[in-house]
């Protein structure tokens, strides 16, 4: 090795690693193969330096020749030896790169690179044109075949996103009904407590009217009282006039109403019996009126058929894809019933029976 290939040594100038700063560098250096070079930390302090000097030639000399050095807060440190010898080592190593000059490009290879990128660029925005006809007056107008593949692209996105949408809408829907139906329950559970833990109920139908004089749940003093609004007693997903029941209520068998105020004798902050208070609109009772016969596991027409929500009277909200609690009660039938009757009745206080 001559002395040029010597004074170029990282970090320091003795060729010897048992001797000098060296030896703390080559120290962490793993010892087989061609494995890369691990930098010291006396060598990453020497670094160090150098940045905190800014790369200035200049600052590094004085460092070297006065033994200190003082960092960006006003701080001097005195350097040893070791360091002074790695900041020559790294001064020297990089005044030869500085020396390097990369060889100047051939115009000619730089012509045809550029070129070579115009034709790249050209034949990229001629891919995303229409291909056009240049023969006779139909010069500059789009393709028969262009338009198809165009309308086809927009037939095949409206088939993905279309149903998406719908489903989305569908979801939403579902999730304000029960949304709904819980606001619902926090009002009945509230006015209970106020009212020595009762809930109101009414009177509902005729002889000429389905149900037949039956007694019901009844939220409308729930909206009078201000224990919810008025939206809360209709499922989203049914469109008809607000001012309408739009849910389905519970009927009350017979002997759990007594006197004027009637109230349902199922408790809600402390339930001995759990059952459905109410729910979406029964699809069997709205065809009943219609003089329909629909399937007793309907489900109702307020979600499409995708199932239908109940409000318990513990103020529990089910979401039920069919129509059935406690896996034999049908919600809209009696239980044991295999289809509705004007004089419909739960056949206990356990059963939910829910009705328009």
């Amino acid at each position: 090795m001559t002395s040029s290939d010597e004074s170029t040594r990282f970090p320091g100038s003795d060729p010897d690693p048992a001797h000098g700063a060296d030896a703390d560098a080559t120290a962490d250096m793993p010892q087989h193969g061609h494995s890369a070079p691990v930098l010291s930390e006396a060598d990453a302090r020497a670094l160090d330096l150098w940045v905190d000097l800014g790369f200035e030639p200049a600052a590094v000399a004085a460092a070297v020749e006065h033994g200190r050095v003082t960092l960006h807060d006003g701080m001097e440190r005195t350097l040893d030896a070791g360091e002074v010898a790695r900041l020559l080592a790294v001064s020297r190593v990089l005044r030869r790169l500085d020396a390097l000059r990369a060889p100047v490009a051939d115009p000619t290879l730089l012509d045809v690179t550029l070129a070579g990128i115009d034709r790249h660029e050209r034949a990229q925005a001629e891919r995303l044109r229409f291909e056009l006809d240049a023969a006779g007056p139909r010069r500059g107008r789009p393709r028969v075949p262009d338009l198809v593949a165009v309308a086809a692209i927009l037939l095949i996105v409206a088939s993905v996103a279309l149903p998406l949408l719908d489903t989305v809408r569908q979801r939403s829907t579902d999730a304000r009904c029960v949304d709904t139906l819980r606001r619902l329950g926090t009002g009945f559970i509230a006015y209970a407590r106020d009212h020595a833990d009762g809930v109101p109920t009414a009177l509902a139908g005729s002889m000429l009217r389905f149900p037949s004089r039956q007694e019901i749940m009844n939220p409308a003093p729930l909206v009078d009282l201000g224990y919810c609004d008025l939206g809360h007693l209709g499922c989203p997903g049914h469109h008809g006039d607000i001012r309408t029941l739009r849910y389905g209520h519970q009927v009350i068998p017979a002997g759990l109403g007594s006197g004027t105020q009637r109230r349902f004798r199922i408790s809600w902050t402390a339930p001995t019996i759990i059952t459905g208070a109410m729910g979406d609109r029964s699809p069997l009772a709205d065809a009943w009126l219609a003089g329909g016969h629909p399937a007793p596991m309907a489900a109702a027409e307020s979600h499409g058929g995708r199932g239908q929500a109940i409000l318990r009277t513990d103020g529990a909200v089910l979401w039920l894809l069919l129509p059935v609690v406690d896996r034999q009660d049908n919600i809209w039938l009696p239980h044991g019933a295999l289809e509705l009757s004007q004089d419909a009745e739960p056949a206990s206080p356990a059963d939910c029976l829910i009705i328009n």
